[in-house]
């Protein structure tokens, strides 16, 4: 690390943070390192058992005279739990015209495969003095978990009166995800060792713990019109969305002078995945990859990350891939969903991969449960409903011993974060537990599918067996999610 470079708010440096990059031994915590090791194991490749990837575009520039018809560019993937079947799926996206003018635009559709560009496209046009230059906009939009509304955090680029370029971070609010009002410019240049750094690339997290909105961003010096040099990923953070203040350096930049651009955050049983670009002309990469490869990083607090320098990429989608516009999903329904910009030409092509390697989740499986003996919560893998709106049905399997006297029985728990668990099952209106007693085969196979209905994030079951004498065997219990 150069000693001109900002240090990190926890002392560690891109080393520490990126796994055994040196060959000296891996420092990242037992539990981070078990994370990684396991997001390694779905590189984004074209093997029959991995990642499918989708070779007819999903989104295209417009045709001439369109507001789109020069350029498209930085995707982000929406899944919009509250809007109407046919408009579930949202890609945010930078268009151009044949002027130059950059603006904001809108396609959805019931599957990404499927999507029709919003007719009163673009969605959000630079009007203001602090947006008046043409800039990749990279839109991110969440809803907010109490209100229902969206906000969009974008890029906005403009040239002052004393000719100086300068990036900061627009807001607009909506309550319907397609409707965009109420502007406002919320985070700008700071001063860090006596340097003015500029956001772009905003990713927004609403942290319900702390009543707080989390802003990932990368943060470059713009000395000169198009320079994007020293830099680094950045947090910061708001009580009220309106205004954000600088809080820490969470990815420093490396050795080589890289910036690791933020693209994309998912969130999982209490874990922070940030998908980054290795963004330099001279990559310092261990590994060998080239160009401008993507890796995940993970954290728990959203302050302090550990990686690898691994690429999630082992192949080469495309020929003219463009590496830093790169839009991750999670749905409920387990599967994992990529957009990118293919470059030449310009148009956005899908990726998308069960997260289990199936569409469902098997969430509990053993050999045998004894006699008067339960599954323990932490043998249980979390049945995980990332949205609102969405349905879960237990299939529990199990074979009966012919002297079986005494039905199985199935508790449900939920968790608000993944993490801290119900001490009581859930019960219906009346009482009465969701799942309970399963049906009586002696000496067969039961297969029973139950559909549930809970409010709760994270769901994770026990299997008790009250049979005072005989033992239940393959025991199996698999979780389903559906609109």
């Amino acid at each position: 690390m150069a000693a001109s470079s900002p240090q990190t708010g926890n002392g560690l440096d891109v080393q520490d943070r990126m796994g055994d990059a040196t060959g000296t031994g891996d420092k990242r915590p037992p539990m981070v390192s078990e994370c990684m090791r396991a997001l390694e194991q779905f590189p984004l490749n074209r093997s029959l058992n991995s990642f499918r990837w989708h070779g007819n575009p999903i989104l295209e520039k417009g045709a001439p005279g369109e507001w789109d018809e020069a350029l498209i560019r930085d995707p982000m993937l929406f899944y919009d739990c509250l809007a109407p079947a046919q408009e579930r799926f949202k890609l945010y996206y930078s268009g151009e015209d044949a002027r130059g003018q950059m603006h904001i635009g809108l396609a959805y559709g019931s599957s990404l495969e499927h999507l029709t560009k919003c007719p009163t496209n673009p969605i959000v046009r630079m009007t203001e003095d602090w947006e008046n230059m043409r800039a990749n906009h990279n839109p991110y939009v969440i809803r907010l978990p109490r209100t229902g509304s969206c906000e969009m955090l974008y890029t906005a680029r403009a040239c002052d009166r004393n000719g100086r370029y300068t990036f900061s971070t627009g807001r607009v609010t909506s309550p319907d995800a397609k409707n965009w009002a109420d502007k406002k410019q919320v985070f700008t240049g700071f001063q860090l060792g006596g340097r003015t750094y500029f956001p772009q690339k905003p990713i927004l997290h609403y942290s319900v713990e702390e009543n707080t909105y989390c802003l990932i961003f990368a943060a470059s010096l713009m000395e000169r019109k198009n320079q994007k040099n020293e830099g680094f990923t950045g947090l910061a953070t708001s009580a009220n969305g309106e205004q954000y203040a600088f809080e820490r350096i969470i990815i420093p930049q490396d050795l080589a002078g890289s910036i690791y651009d933020p693209h994309g955050l998912v969130s999982l049983l209490g874990w922070h995945f940030l998908l980054i670009t290795h963004d330099s002309s001279y990559p310092y990469d261990p590994d060998g990859n080239s160009n401008w490869p993507e890796r995940w990083m993970v954290s728990r607090d959203l302050r302090n990350w550990y990686g690898c320098p691994k690429s999630v990429w082992d192949t080469y989608p495309d020929e003219d891939f463009l590496y830093s516009h790169l839009s991750p999903l999670v749905t409920e329904s387990g599967w994992a969903y990529f957009v990118y910009d293919h470059g030449k030409p310009n148009r956005f092509c899908l990726a998308k991969v069960p997260l289990v390697g199936k569409p469902y989740n098997v969430v509990v499986e053993g050999p045998l449960v004894r006699p008067g003996e339960s599954t323990e919560l932490s043998d249980c893998y979390p049945a995980i409903c990332l949205q609102p709106g969405e349905t879960l049905a237990l299939t529990f399997e199990c074979t009966y011993p012919a002297e079986a006297s005494r039905p199985a029985k199935v508790h449900v728990y939920t968790s608000y974060d993944g993490e801290r668990w119900d001490t009581e099952e859930q019960r219906d209106a009346s009482g009465r537990p969701i799942f309970g007693d399963v049906a009586l085969r002696p000496g067969d196979v039961l297969r029973q599918t139950t559909g549930l209905s809970v409010s709760a994030r994270f769901i994770k079951v026990t299997v008790e067996n009250p049979d005072p004498a005989e033992s239940i065997r393959d025991v199996k219990v698999i979780a389903t999610f559906g609109a």
